[in-house]
């Protein structure tokens, strides 16, 4: 792993020495601290989904 890696993003990126490379990603420091808001954004899209599909004209949400 790369030591005294620090990420400003919300995703952290671990990269390891390793044959076949490995490399991990995470919610950084930052990133946990937007997991009320993205909880929320979750909440908000599945009360809404079927005004979104019908706004859309889709029968499926494409993930």
């Amino acid at each position: 792993m790369q030591a005294g890696f620090v990420s400003r993003s919300p995703i952290a990126r671990n990269v390891y020495s390793e044959i076949p490379p490995k490399v991990e990603y995470e919610l950084s420091e930052i990133g946990h601290k937007l997991q009320n808001v993205l909880a929320a954004l979750e909440v908000w899209g599945n009360e809404h989904i079927g005004y979104l599909k019908k706004r859309n004209g889709t029968s499926t949400c494409s993930r």
